[in-house]
């Protein structure tokens, strides 16, 4: 019994980093999935896309772990100020990180191209619903020109060139790796890991189309010009689409005096997910 509990324990501290990692994929992941399920400036997207929306967004998350993590293990000068600062605390500690650094790298690769791949199959549903169920009442919110346009059009955007090319990328990076190819052609794995420039490029330029689109709601009081009163009749609430920000980011945009008028009708019941489909409408006093 005292045998298999220290071989567990073995077992436990050698595969540590990948629990550890793989908590952090799955809550990563999760989190943002019930995020774009659940968060109320989603609903118009969320009644287009579906699925697609929480999957594609989940999986985002992963890979900018993932890609922000993947390079740091190789990196020469990452590895040589750890060496200056460790190498006079706890010399041991880094010569750790050493050993793990390959397998550090292999894991969080791994995780990319697995999510990459996912990612890519849930944003070509997301090109085929944006057609499906072109929104005619809400225009802003459409990615697609027309209702039913070709989703591979739709794919020689901007953001869908982009997204191809990566994986493209991705795919030639994990299929250079495998360890046969590594050892026939040797040249072929060193020359496709330099096309991480163009990747990290791309990954840039990717998101700035703004194709996913959120609802914000600007609530403007009904200050009088020229007077400290506030005419309650005027306030309103107006809705747009814009890109999609980070979930730090707020869904509501409201002046400090509107927020007084705002609080009693939310009370009342407001439903702020389904009822804003008009442009504005005042609140009523």
């Amino acid at each position: 019994m005292k045998t298999v509990v220290i071989n567990l324990l073995y077992c436990i501290k050698g595969r540590a980093f990948q629990m550890l990692w793989i908590s952090l994929v799955v809550y990563s992941f999760y989190d943002t999935f019930i995020y774009y399920q659940e968060a109320p400036q989603f609903y118009h997207l969320r009644k287009m896309l579906g699925t697609g929306l929480y999957i594609s967004r989940g999986t985002a998350s992963v890979l900018n772990i993932s890609c922000a993590l993947v390079l740091l293990p190789l990196c020469k000068r990452l590895n040589k100020l750890l060496y200056r600062m460790l190498s006079k605390i706890w010399p041991g500690l880094f010569f750790f990180w050493l050993e793990r650094a390959k397998s550090f790298h292999i894991t969080v690769a791994i995780t990319l191209v697995l999510f990459a791949v996912i990612h890519s199959i849930s944003h070509f549903a997301n090109l085929c619903n944006f057609s499906r169920y072109y929104n005619d009442e809400i225009k802003d919110i459409n990615f697609a020109n027309y209702k039913n346009e070709n989703p591979m059009s739709l794919l020689l955007s901007q953001p869908g060139l982009t997204g191809v090319a990566m994986l493209i990328i991705t795919s030639l990076m994990a299929m250079t790796s495998l360890r046969t190819v590594r050892r026939k052609c040797y040249n072929a794995f060193w020359y496709t890991h330099h096309l991480y420039l163009p990747f990290m490029m791309l990954l840039i330029v990717h998101p700035l189309s703004g194709a996913l689109k959120e609802q914000v709601l600007k609530v403007e009081d009904g200050m009088v010009a020229g007077s400290g009163y506030m005419n309650h009749d005027n306030v309103t609430i107006s809705t747009e689409f814009v890109p999609i920000q980070s979930k730090l980011g707020g869904a509501v945009e409201i002046s400090p005096r509107a927020l007084v008028v705002l609080k009693p009708a939310l009370k009342v019941g407001l439903n702020l997910n389904e009822n804003l489909k008009e442009s504005s409408f005042s609140i009523p006093t």
